[in-house]
């Protein structure tokens, strides 16, 4: 299990054991003072919103995250299939040269061998 969800699943029963140990007084409605008006709602509310909000902040950093992740990945990958490839067409440059060389060596021996077979 990853630390990070560890923590969550600690935090989470943590708060449970909290709402649980003070329901009464979380489902009591509060004033709410919004600057333009006052609300009265209860406090639970009040903290499901706010631990929506830090779980959907959380989410979308981690979802960004993730995506520039997968995009470095993405460009190393092809950075890695350039090279590859790269290494590729220099390795069969050197095959030709050295085949090119070998034919040009043969091509010397047989003439050579054909003087000395000759009258």
């Amino acid at each position: 299990m990853k630390l990070r969800t560890a923590l969550y699943l600690v935090l989470a029963l943590l708060a449970l054991v909290f709402v649980l140990a003070n329901w009464e007084l979380l489902t009591s409605p509060t004033a709410i003072d919004l600057l333009i008006t006052t609300v009265h709602i209860p406090a639970a509310i009040v903290g499901l919103i706010i631990v929506g909000a830090v779980l959907a902040i959380d989410w979308t950093t981690h979802a960004v995250h993730r995506r520039a992740w997968e995009r470095e990945r993405r460009a190393l990958a092809q950075e890695l299939e350039r090279m590859r490839q790269q290494a590729e067409n220099s390795e069969a440059s050197r095959l030709r040269s050295l085949e090119e060389r070998f034919e040009r060596e043969m091509a010397h021996i047989r003439v050579q061998l054909d003087r000395l077979a000759g009258p």
